[in-house]
């Protein structure tokens, strides 16, 4: 199999999952499968009909991904008072790759173009870049920790052959044409398989 490998940019971008009533909302850092395939396929659906499977993760670059906080207050709008105020953070001058399963909804990605990602985006946060670097054969599979965050279900379609240590957690799925959706049993960073190069860790020497 091949993937479609991307660099995202931005200049601020809020990833968290759906905490209801929280007065403090962390940031991921990483972009998980359900976050940029849900933002491709609101992006690319309509035209391409679907099928577009794509995790991410942040590269490690000098003054890249700075964790910021955002301090505000939401007024209710009946009464048209402030309620308490939440923090919320984000990343900053954001630096990622985009993996994407070449396949045929995927073929037909631009090489260049625009998504909105993540929360926040009515108060400026989410809009991103994406440009096309290469597309690169998944290779030999070979035992490392994972590097992305993505639903149990999806590891067989991105090449992970086997799950030795799981790091397992929940992330949240829409409901395709809704506003509702379902939580999903997923692989987190530092779970242990046998998978491509692109989506591991790099080897300590």
């Amino acid at each position: 199999m091949e993937f479609l490998i991307y660099e995202l940019t931005a200049n601020a971008i809020h990833l968290g999952e759906r905490a209801k009533g929280n007065l403090f909302k962390p940031c991921l850092q990483t972009i998980p499968y359900t976050a940029i395939t849900g933002a491709l396929m609101r992006r690319f659906a309509q035209a391409e009909g679907g099928g577009i499977k794509a995790v991410g993760y942040l590269e490690n670059s000098v003054g890249r991904n700075r964790v910021e906080l955002l301090t505000y207050s939401p007024r209710d709008r009946v009464v048209e008072i402030s309620k308490i105020p939440l923090q919320v953070e984000f990343l900053s001058n954001v630096l990622a790759t985009v993996v994407v399963i070449a396949r045929e909804a995927a073929l037909h990605l631009p090489e260049h173009f625009q998504i909105t990602l993540g929360g926040m985006r009515s108060h400026g946060f989410g809009s991103a870049d994406l440009r096309f670097r290469e597309k690169r054969p998944a290779g030999n599979p070979r035992p490392g920790l994972l590097r992305v965050r993505l639903p149990e279900e999806e590891a067989a379609p991105f090449d992970i052959v086997k799950i030795q240590t799981p790091m397992l957690g929940y992330l949240f799925k829409p409901t395709p044409g809704t506003h509702t959706g379902v939580y999903v049993r997923a692989l987190f960073e530092g779970s242990r398989v046998v998978g491509p190069e692109i989506l591991l860790q790099h080897q300590k020497r």
